[in-house]
């Protein structure tokens, strides 16, 4: 079973990145060279592109192996937990490989946008935008409704 599984809530690269100084080189205390800040930028964000897609490591790391990777997922697990590199080459390929997944996604849907009313036709939110908007003109209409 992978360490890696779809998330019950999607969070943000800025979570991921939390783990390392953006930029500085620097990481649990200890220098890196810009090379080795780079890797792990790069390991950070394939995990977070994982995990803003839910996308689980297997069904990743069956597409990275028919991509030409050879790493297998105990191997890929350890580099996404940042326990071990992996060439750059083969971190590449899983990059292709999740792109590819993610490219595949159906988009999500987007909420619609309405037109105006056109001037003099009431709008279902008429009253919406004054104080309390319909509830506070119902509440008015009936004086013993109101809380003591």
């Amino acid at each position: 079973m992978s360490m890696i599984q779809a998330p019950v809530f999607v969070r943000d690269a800025s979570a991921v990145l939390g783990r390392m100084v953006v930029g500085t080189g620097f990481q649990n205390g200890t220098i890196m060279s810009d090379y080795a800040a780079e890797e792990e930028r790069q390991r950070c964000l394939i995990e977070a592109a994982m995990t803003a897609a839910a996308f689980v490591l297997a069904d990743v790391g069956r597409r990275y192996v028919e991509t030409g990777g050879h790493a297998d997922l105990f191997e890929l697990e350890a580099y996404l937990g940042g326990l071990m590199p992996l060439p750059v080459t083969e971190c590449n390929l899983l990059t292709r490989a999740l792109n590819e997944l993610i490219d595949e996604e159906p988009p999500l849907p987007r909420a619609p946008y309405r037109p105006e009313p056109p001037p003099g036709l009431p709008s279902a939110s008429a009253g919406i935008g004054q104080p309390w908007g319909r509830v506070g003109d119902w509440l008015w209409r009936f004086p013993g409704s109101l809380p003591e």
